[in-house]
């Protein structure tokens, strides 16, 4: 299977679509935000969102929300919170990016994304 190559612009739309689709509050991080935050010109074939409670249907939900925009499962990462949840206080450096009716989508601070990048 060939994995799609995500522009601004698709990010754009599928963090849109998880503000009405997901539930709870969600973090991006990775190539996506970067797309979005500072880099346009990049594209990036995976989405790193990260749901904020650590519970097993928040992956699950994410797995169905790739399908239902006619992704491969591939698409959505969410082992990203391993790296997340090693930062102390990481949940305290999160801003919001994008507020739907059903979820919220937060992103790091910049010195959070820092961190994370740095491992």
């Amino acid at each position: 299977m060939v994995e799609p190559a995500l522009s601004k612009e698709r990010i754009e739309k599928l963090i849109e679509a998880a503000g009405e689709l997901l539930t709870g509050d969600w973090v991006l991080v990775g190539g996506a935000l970067a797309a979005l935050w500072f880099s346009p010109a990049r594209v990036t074939v995976d989405v790193d969102l990260v749901a904020l409670t650590d519970h097993p249907d928040r992956r699950y939900e994410l797995m169905d929300f790739a399908l239902a925009q006619g992704l491969p499962l591939e698409t959505v990462n969410s082992a990203a919170d391993f790296f997340l949840r090693r930062v102390p206080g990481w949940a305290d450096h999160l801003e919001l990016l994008h507020a739907g009716t059903r979820a919220r989508v937060f992103r790091p601070t910049p010195t959070l994304f820092l961190i994370l990048k740095c491992g």
